[in-house]
């Protein structure tokens, strides 16, 4: 009897196959599209080297692969493999999780640590994805008008304009709103 894997749930051989197939036919769209080499699993992860090999060392791509199906849709293909490759990924988490809450020996605090700085490194890795990405304003403004609004709200309730946490410097305050959510650096000279 064979383990089961959670990450086993998220793969799909018939979207690989296609997508180093439309690959295979077109190796612009291997410039164009750049998938990442871990979205492959079994035997397809071999092709998919095979196939960068040959594309990035200028030669014709394998014979055999330029004869697989491809994805009518290359970019959606290689999205939906993407989001299964991070899904195998958290379900890789999950399953170490289980296995430590398992491990009597092991304590709580160490296993929801893991588990949390595992998510951690998940969670930087997808927004490291999204990072260099278009954004319309159109995305962007409704967000902005909504932290606007709640400012002057408070401005009006409190007469208070610092939006953040007071750093107890009140020009510093005044001109930075306070300590805003994420990192904030200040630096000045010496002396």
């Amino acid at each position: 009897m064979g383990k089961y894997s959670l990450a086993d749930d998220h793969t799909d051989p018939t979207a690989e196959r296609a997508l180093i197939g439309a690959l295979a036919q077109d190796p612009d769209l291997y410039w164009e599209l750049d998938p990442p080499a871990p979205i492959f699993t079994g035997d397809r992860a071999e092709a998919y080297g095979a196939l960068r090999d040959a594309i990035e060392d200028d030669s014709a791509p394998p014979d055999a692969l330029q004869e697989w199906d491809p994805a009518p849709d290359p970019a959606g293909t290689l999205g939906h493999l993407e989001d299964n490759f991070q899904r195998r990924r958290i379900a890789e988490l999950l399953e170490d999780g289980a296995q430590a809450n398992a491990n009597p020996e092991a304590s709580a605090p160490d296993i929801v640590s893991a588990l949390v700085e595992g998510a951690a490194k998940i969670e930087n890795e997808l927004s490291r994805d999204a990072a260099g990405t278009l954004s319309y304003p159109s995305d962007l403004v409704p967000g902005v008008m909504e932290d606007v609004r709640e400012a002057r709200e408070r401005y009006q309730a409190e007469g208070d304009h610092v939006t953040g946490v007071r750093t107890g410097l009140s020009r510093l305050d005044d001109i930075l709103g306070g300590l805003q959510p994420g990192l904030t650096i200040l630096s000045g000279g010496p002396g």
